[in-house]
């Protein structure tokens, strides 16, 4: 997730509106399952 964020304003800077969206999208969906991750690993510890 950090190599994303850190890829995203250099990005943004540089005008790459395609591929800003395509970096937004993959940490999105990473933070997302790191998310569902924990509450499965939650669950299955019983915590």
């Amino acid at each position: 997730m950090a190599a994303y964020e850190g890829l995203i304003l250099p990005v943004t800077a540089m005008g790459a509106t395609d591929a800003l969206k395509l970096l937004q999208d993959n940490c999105d969906q990473e933070i997302h399952t790191s998310e569902e991750l924990s509450t499965r690993l939650r669950e299955l510890l019983g915590v």
